[in-house]
This record gives C-alpha cells, structure tokens and sequence, in this order.
C-alpha cells in the first residue's frame, strides 16, 4: 500500500515538468520541443516513402 502511494506521487512528478523548472531552464524546454519535431518529422518522412 504505501508503495503504491509513492508511485501515485512520483510518477505525475516525473511525467509533468513543473513550470518553475520550465522558466528556470527555458533552453531544455526549447531543447525538448526541437527533438519532438525532428521525431515528427521523421515519422511523416519514413509514412511517405513507403
């Protein structure tokens, strides 16, 4: 039980970056959109080749 608990807590913490380390740390963010559109991309690119 108190394990569950401690998922419950930690993994919405990991998965939603929290807005203070987003204004503290805009490069990252700007870094991370970058890397989901290249990704992106890549995924339209390899549909219409084949």
């Amino acid at each position: 039980m108190f394990n569950y608990i401690i998922l419950c807590i930690l993994v919405p913490s990991i998965i939603f970056p929290s807005p203070v380390e987003d204004f503290l740390n805009p490069e990252k963010k700007e870094k991370l959109q970058l890397l989901l559109k290249i990704r992106f991309l890549k995924k339209i690119l390899r549909k219409k080749n084949t």
